[in-house]
């Protein structure tokens, strides 16, 4: 019976020729295109997780709100100030606070010009060995920037490939950055987080120099002393900065992200594109 089928389904396929080839074909290609999308999906998910293995159990993010996609607290119209800095520091159950400037603008090497990420090491040391622990920096090439540089810089893994400029940048590599150069004086090995990967680091005092920028920042880092009482440290710092601008609870041009609040803002970008991706997978199936 089986062997009857079989020559059956052969006859067919030599009498219908191409027009039978490219329905088997049809199949294989809808075949491998879910099969792709499950792949996808189950990569996309273990890369973003992956993005919170070296997170910090014990530190406050504090921003203006964004007016637009960008990097954290570069999209906002009125920036945080001494004010607010002040503020956070009182607070009772904050250890210290670091100061961060996260900016987009114009890099240009070997003759191509891309608009990228730029964030400063702060001046002080100890802050600035924070940033390195907080961004698990691991140097690949050259060595770590340090906070007394002057035009020097240091690039993510992602940003010295050839895909971006063109070709590959090296450590003693010249780049323009908004029309000053400045030398790479080292390469990080590639990061647990998109952000690092993909940005520059440069001195504080080169940045506020070179953009132009005067007492402001970008987003302000809270180190808390008790972990467990990271919760309670981020209300307080929310019923402050409330109180001094004069906003209601629920409409406050601030926020104060804890380390778990990050990682439910990505699990629920995580289960959109999941869901995205299963529509997908059904449609091919039904075709």
């Amino acid at each position: 019976m089986i062997k009857n089928y079989f020559s059956l389904a052969m006859s067919d396929l030599r009498h219908r020729g191409l027009r039978s080839w490219l329905t088997l074909l049809g199949i294989f290609i809808g075949i491998a295109a879910v099969v792709s999308l499950i792949t996808l999906g189950s990569g996309l998910e273990r890369a973003i997780t992956g993005q919170f293995g070296g997170l910090s159990l014990d530190v406050l993010t504090i921003q203006n709100k964004q007016t637009g996609f960008a990097p954290p607290g570069s999209a906002v119209v009125e920036k945080l100030n001494n004010n607010d800095l002040k503020i956070i520091e009182e607070v009772s159950g904050v250890r210290n606070t670091i100061t961060r400037l996260i900016r987009v603008t114009s890099v240009e090497y070997n003759k191509v010009s891309r608009f990228v990420y730029v964030g400063d090491l702060p001046q002080d040391e100890e802050d600035a060995d924070v940033v390195y622990d907080v961004i698990d920096a691991r140097i690949g090439e050259g060595r770590l920037l340090r906070n007394d540089d002057k035009s020097k810089i240091m690039l993510g893994s992602e940003i010295a490939k050839e895909n971006i400029f063109e070709k590959k940048i090296r450590v003693g590599s010249k780049l323009r950055i908004n029309g000053r150069n400045f030398e790479v004086i080292g390469i990080l090995e590639p990061a647990s987080t998109f952000a690092v990967n993909g940005a520059i680091l440069m001195p504080n005092r080169d940045m506020k120099e070179t953009l132009g920028i005067g007492d402001e920042y970008d987003l302000i880092v809270a180190k808390v002393h008790e972990e467990d009482n990271i919760e309670k440290v981020a209300s307080e710092i929310e019923k402050k900065m409330r109180k001094d601008r004069n906003e209601k609870f629920g409409e406050e041009s601030f926020s104060v992200e804890t380390p778990l609040q990050a990682l439910e803002s990505v699990s629920t970008i995580l289960d959109i594109v999941k869901c995205l991706l299963q529509c997908l997978k059904e449609q091919r199936i039904l075709e």
